[in-house]
């Protein structure tokens, strides 16, 4: 099955671009995790134990240790190559972060000393830890800082994430402030791993002009060779800044696009980790006793990625409301959960709108429910009656042959309710650029997980609407004057009450317009051989700052990994 490209894959909670100009966390992939052969289904779901990744033993160094990935990327720099997750687990190997989450979900300085707001969150400021250094030995600074943060700012990929930034300043070698248009309350969400905003590279590597193929960090490992689609290589940095780390002397990661033959490569020993992609991963690995098995479901870092079916609100026929309200009722998500996905995220039905029922943020809205095929039908017979003919329209899906049956599954849904729907099946590539410039009329895809609603802002915002044949971060090109509002509201307020209130407007209007018509949770996860300890509990290197969060959300930190 395609790669799903999903919260971790971005620049701040989903994206790809033109393929440079957005940063899309999208996929042709009907169920982030959806089946990659036939099977049983998954019944009852079983979580994996509180500790698992987990280590409090006392670490060994050395090691080689290999990491199966899903995918290839396209290259190693932050504000121009497009990451999926694999991107990010690459990128915690040879970058540190400004900032990282601490275990109460708070935002905590990580390369940064500090990072601190004024009273009205118009200007925040970074300061830098002493004595840090790249790996080519260039200084990280006030300076180097600025040059990251305004290559991201004047990025294709990643400037209409930073647009609410005025400027970027220099106020002492170890301090840069950065000052907003308008009041940015949840900014320094942006900063931490997982964020193509705040890996920090060597400025003297980004003249150099080789980062793509040469990357240049603070992080726990030196880059040393990349065979693309075979292997990327690296080892201990031997100076790093924090003292200790890492223990393993070398990491390879070794992209297997197959889930199935990535998990027969984890059982037969050839790799040590191995991150799942299907349902029939976890569904063969979560109760395998010879592996230790973590996944997302009960670990969701702020808002959950969602798979659903991404309608182009631009065109005909699937600009008129009925149509969409008829594919909402038409859609029965517990059959695609049962079906295509295995059972894998039963417990998480009905999905109404991006936020979980506990949420803050979430708000009971007109969204249905249950599906209601008579409802559909009447929905469509009024489109015929006011038309003349059914409403036609394609479904695309990428070119893989389980997601082709599978949306052959929700196709015969539609069809049952009298909309005339073909199969579009396109080329990965293509996929995302048609999403970008307009080119297509419903759309599968995965994405909007994120730590905080705001990191939504450029997907929901009618200000990144743009004219079909343009390019669209607001991919659905929905323009609702309400949601904007509420959406500039939630970033300026630093009121608890206030930012609850506004995403629970976002929800409830993206009911009411239907530029999504949802279909399950995506549920990520990792295994690993039982010799690999602490794979996914990275620690701050403040201990006034407590621990690190820990649990699995879609990274494995092998600064802290170790060998037994």
């Amino acid at each position: 099955m395609a790669q799903p490209l999903d919260r971790r894959a971005f620049l701040v909670g989903s994206g790809r671009a033109a393929v440079a100009a957005a940063g899309v966390a999208g996929s042709g992939a009907l169920l982030a995790a959806c089946s990659s052969s036939g099977g049983k289904t998954g019944g009852g779901q079983q979580t994996p134990a509180a500790n698992a990744g987990v280590s409090t033993a006392q670490p060994k160094r050395g090691g080689k240790l290999r990491v199966g990935v899903g995918s290839e990327i396209d290259g190693f720099d932050p504000a121009s190559n497009h990451w999926d997750q694999t991107g990010h687990t690459y990128a915690v190997c040879i970058y540190d972060s400004l900032a990282n989450y601490g275990a109460d979900l708070k935002v905590k300085p990580y390369l940064a000393k500090s990072i601190e707001h004024n009273a009205d969150y118009t200007e925040w400021t970074i300061v830098t830890r002493a004595g840090i250094k790249f790996h080519d030995g260039e200084q990280l600074d006030a300076a180097a800082v600025k040059t990251n943060l305004d290559r991201s700012i004047a990025s294709p990929l990643t400037g209409s994430a930073l647009a609410n930034v005025a400027a970027v300043q220099v106020t002492a070698p170890d301090t840069v402030v950065v000052k907003m248009k308008s009041p940015w309350v949840p900014f320094d969400t942006y900063l931490v791993p997982g964020s193509q905003l705040g890996y920090m590279v060597s400025p003297k590597a980004i003249e150099g002009g080789k980062v793509s193929t040469a990357p240049v960090g603070t992080g726990p490992f030196v880059f040393q060779e990349w065979k693309v689609g075979d292997h990327f290589t690296a080892t201990r940095n031997q100076s790093y800044w924090r003292s200790g780390l890492p223990y393993l002397d070398t990491v390879t990661f070794r992209p297997i696009p197959d889930s199935q033959a990535r998990g027969n490569s984890l059982r037969a020993g050839d790799i040590d980790v191995m991150y799942g992609s299907t349902a029939q991963n976890i569904v063969d690995f979560r109760n395998d006793k010879n592996v230790t098995y973590v996944d997302d479901m009960n670990s969701t870092l702020g808002e959950p990625t969602l798979v659903f079916f991404m309608v182009n609100t631009a065109v005909p026929p699937v600009d008129d409301i009925r149509v969409r309200q008829a594919m909402a009722y038409a859609t029965d998500q517990e059959k695609l959960v049962k079906v295509a996905g295995l059972g894998v995220g039963l417990q998480f039905l009905p999905i109404t709108g991006p936020f979980d029922k506990g949420s803050p943020y979430y708000a009971r809205t007109s969204y249905p429910a249950k599906p209601d095929l008579a409802k559909a039908k009447s929905l469509v017979q009024d489109y015929v009656k006011d038309k003349g003919s059914a409403p036609k329209f394609k479904l695309g899906t990428t070119n893989d042959p389980t997601n082709v049956q599978n949306t052959q599954l929700v196709q015969a849904m539609w069809r049952a309710a009298g909309l005339d729907v073909d199969i579009d099946v396109v080329e990965q590539a293509s996929y995302i650029t048609n999403a970008l410039v307009g080119s297509y009329q419903v759309y599968g895809w995965i994405q909007f997980g994120a730590s905080d609603p705001d990191q939504n802002f450029v997907w929901w915002s009618q200000d990144t609407v743009a004219p079909v044949g343009s390019l669209s971060l607001n991919f659905a090109r929905n323009k609702d004057p309400q949601i904007q509002a509420a959406l500039e509201k939630g970033r300026a307020s630093s009121k608890s009450s206030d930012r609850a209130a506004a995403y629970q407007t976002v929800m409830s209007r993206l009911a009411d317009d239907l530029p999504f018509i949802w279909a399950s949770r995506s549920v990520g996860s990792a295994m690993a051989r039982p010799n690999v300890m602490n794979f996914v509990n990275p620690t701050l290197p403040d201990s006034d700052s407590g621990p690190a969060l820990t649990g699995y959300h879609g990274l494995v930190y092998p600064a802290s990994t170790w060998l037994a």
